[in-house]
């Protein structure tokens, strides 16, 4: 496990605060629901996956490549998948389109 070197305290009503850079580095955003584990020295969140939609994905990775230099073909790439998506085709026509505009 890597230690960030961020310290935090418990407040009175048993709330820990998750830094802002840990939740957008790990893609948590407000009200998503985390997994605890508990070890005998532990405590570990872990983003808790409900099957996420297709359109979940396509959110999380157009926010993470935010500041790419290639950004704007990218998220024209996306706005095809999401267009795909919409029609309701199967979700291998969309990797299909992406294929095709990359050749």
């Amino acid at each position: 496990m890597k230690s960030t070197g961020i310290i935090r305290r418990i407040d009175d009503f048993g709330r820990i605060v998750i830094p802002k850079e840990i939740r957008k580095a790990k893609r948590i955003h407000d009200m998503d629901p985390l997994e605890i584990y508990v070890d005998d020295e532990f405590i570990l969140l872990r983003k808790y996956d409900i099957g996420e939609t297709p359109k979940d994905i396509l959110d999380d990775f157009a926010e993470a490549i935010e500041g790419h230099p290639y950004r704007k073909r990218i998220m024209g790439l996306l706005a095809d998948v999401r267009e795909l998506l919409n029609q309701e085709k199967a979700p291998d026509a969309a990797a299909t389109a992406i294929e095709r505009k990359n050749k």
